[in-house]
């Protein structure tokens, strides 16, 4: 910050010296102008050019604000503790239908990530690519259907609570499930703990299409079939034929 400092004044002469009054990075304690730097919009942090465009400061979205700040903010958003069924699918839908549904919504095209050699996603702003194999391919049609009965979004907290739930409920012999999981349940452990912990012991009470295994007419299914064989939910009572 500029501050005008007036060292002489007589008669109608007058000098007057500026001094720049330097800041202290809260990142990595350099002083700096306050003109080359940044000030979190938020905590009012400042921070120097080294580490303005490090991790401290993010480039894309709400930029102006410090890495603690953004965290604070996604913590706060992803704690909230969602409805108990969240699943936007009515019980009479055919999983075909269901599905085609969440693939729609979620932006993930027709054939839900099958075709492409490379999966990328992002981390707030840090985008990751990982190879698209075998394994993952396999693992993505009971993923998909595990999201339809379950209710679990695609954000970075529901992809947690979605791993949990299917670590919980185990992942057999499909190794990729199990490491795409842990990598998920780790992050969601630290911006959701709760819904994540909850997840996962709703999990253990639950089997899954892992071990049940996805048969040729699984499109013709009914969602809340599905949820009872999965044991989301207790088995619907049916009329018997003496009823009224």
């Amino acid at each position: 910050m500029w501050h005008p400092l007036l060292v002489e004044a007589t008669g109608k002469s007058m000098v007057v010296v500026t001094t720049i009054v330097p800041w202290t990075c809260h990142a990595c304690g350099a002083r700096f102008a306050e003109a080359a730097g940044g000030i979190c919009s938020v905590c009012r942090r400042v921070t120097c050019p080294a580490c303005l465009f490090s991790g401290w400061t993010f480039r894309t979205a709400k930029r102006g604000q410090c890495r603690v700040c953004r965290l604070s903010m996604w913590q706060a958003e992803y704690s909230r503790a969602p409805h108990d069924d969240r699943m936007t699918s009515p019980r009479h839908w055919t999983l075909r239908e269901a599905r085609a549904q969440y693939l729609r919504e979620n932006g993930l095209g027709e054939d839900g990530g099958y075709g492409p050699r490379w999966v990328r996603i992002k981390i707030g702003p840090v985008p990751i690519v990982f190879p698209n194999t075998n394994g993952r391919r396999a693992a993505l049609l009971p993923h998909d259907l595990h999201h339809v009965a379950t209710g679990y979004d695609t954000t970075l907290a529901g992809e947690a609570e979605i791993g949990a739930w299917e670590l919980g409920s185990g992942c057999r012999h499909y190794y990729a499930a199990w490491i795409l999981n842990l990598g998920a349940v780790s992050i969601g452990l630290f911006l959701a703990p709760r819904r994540v912990v909850r997840a996962f012991w709703r999990g253990l009470r639950c089997t899954n299409l892992y071990h049940l295994g996805v048969d040729a007419g699984w499109s013709e299914e009914t969602v809340g079939g599905l949820r009872e064989r999965l044991r989301l939910e207790e088995p619907q009572e049916r009329p018997s034929a003496g009823s009224t």
